[in-house]
């Protein structure tokens, strides 16, 4: 369950870059932008499939260079996007990084046995989603 929990990470990523690329770049750049990112995802999903033995930070470095290649189009993204849009985008980012890095170095540990890390990570996770929820559907949607 666990590798196919870290597999569907991938699947989400690209999935949350889909509209945004379909719908608000609509263009050339969109498309080259959903080819490389949905490209990280199958290297990301066959890393998972096949490197049974691959250190956590190999994932977490791919889920945050996922999150992150959207400045390769930040120009055409702001011309096309309101401004809040882009802060809500761009603070869930932060969110996102934030709870990967913590992943990733498994610190901080405030009380291993009711609060660690991984819960941590799932918070910071969850207010980047709720950014990125709030961005989809009063700016995209």
């Amino acid at each position: 369950m666990r590798k196919l929990d870290h597999i569907m990470i991938f699947v989400f990523v690209a999935g949350s870059y889909t509209p945004i690329c379909l719908l608000t770049l609509n263009g050339s750049a969109g498309y080259k932008l959903l080819t490389l990112v949905w490209s990280i995802t199958l290297i990301g999903v066959f890393i998972k499939l096949f490197w049974i033995t691959a250190p956590n930070w190999v994932s977490s470095l791919l889920y945050i260079l996922m999150g992150w290649v959207a400045v390769l189009v930040l120009s055409p993204l702001a011309n096309k996007m309101e401004p809040w849009g882009m802060y809500w985008l761009f603070f869930g980012g932060i969110l996102y990084t934030i709870g990967g890095v913590i992943y990733a170095v498994k610190r901080p540990n405030i009380n291993s046995t009711y609060f660690g890390f991984h819960e941590l990570f799932h918070i910071f996770v969850l207010a980047g989603s709720l950014c990125h929820y709030v961005m989809m559907y009063f700016y995209i949607g």
